[in-house]
């Protein structure tokens, strides 16, 4: 579903992903080899090609000792883990932006994605929440998102396969220029209530520690500029949980018989997704959170 999507808009995607691979990451793994960073940023890209077809291959993971994430919701050590790995992405390209790296105003995300139609059921409702997110005034300060931040799209690395050390991130082709509340609203998505204050706070520290260690000269952001970011984009905390949670929450191996392109466009079979025993408690655990915050007054007041 993701790949016809991208296949009909006008930011060539597949361009993004060889910049950020061929580009980007590598000057993001010297800056944070910098500052005393050292486990690996990304997976390394070992071939690409435009012609005859659009292809690009990496290194195998697996055969590296990485494995996908072994639970449905990361408990309190892989969330400090999960946090601390995005505040080293970000900071590596907040400060590739004060070196003057070029390239990295870079437009995309999941709110510039093609044919709504392929959506199916989200289709009104992703149009919604383009149209809000396209109205939000720009972020406090900005650097280049990952755009689709969550535990399917890294690789974990641990003992026995169950409790995780290391984190590999995978899939840059949705990276987009703007606040870092984006990526932050994304993954908190499939967050504990509980801990979705320190998950902000480690994510910030390790940030902060990457900028400082590694020299930079901009103005370091504040922590009061990412909760004002973040207060601007609550409102996309509903539509990530009414959205990308479920399928987070889904066991492929039970539940995703089909592609993901039918199941969202077939009624009957998306609600799987929506009864499943822990989206249910999930949701009945993150809602009242959400509605305390005010998110549904955000969006009932969106004109």
């Amino acid at each position: 579903m993701k790949k016809d999507m991208l296949s009909q808009v006008d930011v060539d995607f597949f361009d993004t992903e060889i910049f950020i691979y061929s580009q980007v990451l590598s000057e993001c793994a010297r800056i944070l080899k910098n500052a005393g960073y050292n486990d690996m940023l990304a997976a390394r890209m070992i071939y690409q090609s435009t012609e005859p077809r659009k292809v690009i291959a990496f290194e195998d993971l697996k055969e590296l000792g990485y494995f996908m994430f072994p639970r449905v919701i990361p408990n309190e050590d892989d969330t400090k883990l999960i946090f601390s790995k995005l505040g080293q992405y970000h900071a590596a390209t907040f400060k590739l932006a004060a070196e003057g790296h070029k390239g990295l105003k870079r437009k995309g995300g999941i709110f510039n994605l093609g044919d709504m139609d392929i959506l199916g059921f989200f289709r009104d409702t992703f149009s919604f929440f383009k149209e809000l997110v396209l109205s939000m005034k720009p972020g406090s300060y900005e650097l280049l998102n990952h755009g689709d931040y969550h535990v399917k799209n890294m690789m974990f690395k641990g003992k026995n396969g169950v409790d995780v050390s290391e984190i590999a991130l995978i899939d840059f082709q949705i990276c987009h220029w703007g606040s870092p509340a984006f990526d932050l609203v994304y993954i908190l998505a499939g967050i504990q209530p509980g801990l979705r204050s320190n998950a902000c706070q480690y994510y910030f520290d390790t940030f902060i520690d990457v900028l400082k260690k590694s020299g930079c000269d901009e103005p370091l952001p504040t922590f009061e500029q990412l909760q004002k970011d973040l207060k601007s984009y609550r409102s996309l905390d509903l539509f990530f949980l009414a959205t990308i949670a479920s399928v987070l929450c889904a066991d492929r191996n039970k539940m995703m018989k089909d592609d993901l392109e039918t199941q969202f466009k077939n009624p009957n079979l998306l609600k799987i997704f929506y009864r499943q025993p822990d989206y249910i408690s999930f949701v009945k655990e993150l809602l009242p959170v959400l509605l305390q915050e005010g998110v549904l007054d955000d969006l009932i007041n969106f004109e």
